[in-house]
C-alpha cells in the first residue's frame, strides 16, 4: 500500500486465545415450522422453497430457514409505515419493555441476546395546502445483539429485531441465530502488527496511489453468515470501520471482516466456511 494507513492503537475484545464454537449443521424441520404457525396464529399450507419454509396468507408471511434456527414473521401490509400513521408510544423503555414481553412470550429470546439499540420507521406526511410537509414516526424497531465468551456475534446470521406499529402492537420479527456447542479447542488470535500487514496487503486498498486509509474501529468478535448459509463454526474476526480518502474521492466509508486466526486445510473442511465467503489466500471480507 503506498498510501498511508492509521490503524487504533487497541483492538477492542482483543484476546490471545480464543474458544471455538461450532455450529451444527441443522436438517429441515417441518414441524417446528407447524409449531411456529400455531405461535404467530399463522393458517396456511408450508411451502418448501429450497433454502427455507414459508407460510403466506394475505396479510402475513412466515420464514424459517433451513440452513439455521431463523425465522422470520411480518404481518405486511398491517406495518404502520403502509398507513403513516404517527407512532403512539415514543419512551424508549416502554417500547423495550414491549419486544422483551413479545419475545419472551414466544421464547424467542434467551441470555445470549441483548438490548441493543431502537430506531425508528419515518413517513411524510402532509395537511391542508397551507401546512409543511414533515417526517413522523410511525413505527419502532427494537434491536437485539447476541454475544459469546464476551465476544460480540458479527455479520447478518445473529440478531434479533421487533416492529412495533404506531399502535404499540408488534406487527413483525425476526431472530436471526444458530445454535451452537462448544469446538474443544481454543485458537491464537493473530497480533495486532500481523492484522496491519494483511490489512495494507489487500488488493482493495493496494491499488490506491494517494490518499490515506483511516480504521477508525477494530474489534474481535465471531463471524456469522446469513441465515439461509450453511455455517460448520463461528469463525473469530476483526472487524475493521473506517474511511479511504484520495484527492479523486474525499471521504468515503468501509467495514471490513479479517479471519482473526490461522488455519489449517483440515480446518476449512471441518468448519465449511471459507468456501464461499473466505478463502486460504484471501483473509478479508
Amino acid at each position: 500500500m503506498s498510501i498511508s494507513l492509521e490503524f487504533p492503537r487497541k483492538i477492542e475484545g482483543h484476546v490471545e486465545q480464543v474458544p471455538m464454537f461450532l455450529t451444527p449443521i441443522r436438517e429441515p424441520d417441518l414441524k417446528q415450522m407447524q409449531v411456529l404457525a400455531r405461535v404467530f396464529k399463522m393458517k396456511g399450507d408450508v411451502i418448501d422453497e429450497g433454502d427455507l419454509y414459508s407460510i403466506r396468507t394475505q396479510d402475513a408471511i412466515l420464514h424459517q430457514f433451513h440452513a439455521s434456527d431463523s425465522i422470520r414473521w411480518d404481518s405486511g401490509m398491517k406495518r404502520s409505515e403502509h398507513y403513516k400513521e404517527v407512532l403512539k408510544i415514543t419512551d424508549l423503555k416502554e417500547l423495550q419493555a414491549i419486544a422483551d414481553r413479545f419475545l419472551g412470550a414466544n421464547k424467542l429470546l434467551d441470555k445470549r441476546a441483548s438490548f441493543s439499540h431502537i430506531i425508528f420507521g419515518k413517513a411524510e406526511t402532509s395537511g391542508p395546502a397551507s401546512d409543511i410537509s414533515k417526517n413522523v414516526n410511525t413505527c419502532a424497531y427494537v434491536n437485539y445483539t447476541y454475544s459469546l465468551a464476551g465476544l460480540p456475534l458479527l455479520g447478518p446470521g445473529a440478531k434479533i429485531q421487533v416492529i412495533i406499529g404506531f399502535d404499540g402492537n408488534v406487527v413483525g420479527c425476526y431472530r436471526f441465530w444458530r445454535e451452537v456447542k462448544e469446538g474443544g479447542l481454543s485458537k491464537k488470535v493473530l497480533s495486532s502488527p500481523d492484522i496491519q500487514k494483511i490489512f495494507r496487503e489487500n488488493p482493495a486498498f493496494a491499488q490506491i496511489k494517494s490518499g490515506k486509509v483511516v480504521v477508525e474501529m477494530a474489534r474481535l468478535g465471531y463471524m456469522t453468515l446469513p441465515p439461509s448459509d450453511v455455517q460448520g463454526a463461528l469463525i473469530p474476526v476483526i472487524e475493521l470501520r473506517g474511511f479511504v480518502s484520495t484527492p479523486e474521492i474525499k471521504r468515503t466509508g468501509f467495514i471490513r471482516s479479517l479471519v482473526a486466526i490461522d488455519y489449517t486445510e483440515e480446518e476449512l473442511k471441518r468448519y465449511n466456511v471459507f468456501n464461499k465467503h473466505f478463502s486460504g489466500s484471501c483473509r478479508i471480507m
